[in-house]
């Protein structure tokens, strides 16, 4: 859904981006809560059936799917809005240097959760999900596809808005020296769906 840049003045039109990217990060936020509720109470839980562990993995599926349509919400406009209107809003004097939703408690907190879950899910049913009960190994490879599809969209949206340059956390790490090395594998990685 992208904005008609022909049909919407400029302030106009950046009132409403900053709306959209207030509003859909505000939501992506309450998403987030609830993945670590769920997250938290696969890991912490070692007493759930079987149906209910499918549940949850089918929940956070879900979860994944809606965080990737709210993230697309909140950048439904053009990368001279972003780069005149957002950008600035995120960069010093109004934050700190290398801001980045990455570094939010909650985001922080789900990731550690998340990273968690293979773990948990080997140690109950194995490395592979072919022995596995099908429900679990079913809504399993449909968390991994959902997880994967959330970060191809956030990454695409990042392309599309910074189409010449890395991000403001980016560059403030480059600046510092301490840019990570991208290729560390997800944790939906960590398990054969294959076998």
């Amino acid at each position: 859904m992208q904005l008609a840049t022909t049909t919407v003045p400029d302030t106009a039109r950046q009132i409403l981006a900053l709306s959209r990217w207030t509003v859909g990060h505000q939501t992506f936020h309450l998403y987030l809560v609830a993945m670590i509720t769920l997250l938290e109470e696969l890991t912490e839980c070692p007493s759930l059936s079987d149906e209910h562990i499918a549940t949850r993995l089918s929940d956070l599926a879900v979860l994944f799917e809606a965080t990737a349509a709210s993230m697309r919400y909140a950048s439904s406009f053009d990368a001279a809005t972003y780069d005149q209107a957002i950008r600035p809003s995120m960069a010093p004097p109004v934050t700190k240097p290398g801001f980045s939703g990455s570094l939010s408690t909650e985001h922080k907190r789900m990731m550690a959760a998340l990273v968690s879950v293979p773990d948990t899910l080997e140690e109950r049913f194995g490395n592979e999900t072919s022995p596995w009960p099908s429900a679990v190994a079913d809504a399993w490879c449909t968390l991994v596809e959902a997880e994967r599809e959330a970060r191809s969209n956030h990454a695409h949206v990042c392309r599309r808005l910074v189409p010449r340059g890395p991000s403001l956390l980016r560059m403030h790490m480059a600046g510092s020296g301490a840019l990570k090395v991208a290729g560390d594998k997800t944790p939906s990685e960590r398990i054969d769906t294959n076998g």
